[in-house]
């Protein structure tokens, strides 16, 4: 069931994973709120190994970041995966 709340984070943290069959990146994002009654929250964006529905949803992730961020995304997408 989706969540109802909503909550403005912040990304607080970035870490590569790579094991139990799965590749990508977690991520963890921390409330802007100090009243808020939400603990960090963990995400995950899964890039592969081979090309599937996961897999690019974890890419879209990771290009919203960086675009938020003004990094520029690099020239070949797929080298993400």
């Amino acid at each position: 069931m989706p969540s109802t709340h909503r909550v403005r984070a912040r990304l607080a943290s970035v870490s590569p994973w790579r094991g139990g069959g799965q590749v990508g990146v977690h991520l963890g994002y921390q409330p802007e709120r100090s009243r808020s009654i939400v603990d960090p929250i963990d995400d995950f964006a899964d890039l592969g190994p081979e090309y599937c529905i996961p897999a690019v949803a974890g890419v879209g992730k990771v290009l919203r970041i960086l675009k938020a961020a003004r990094i520029a995304c690099p020239h070949r997408i797929r080298g993400l995966l």
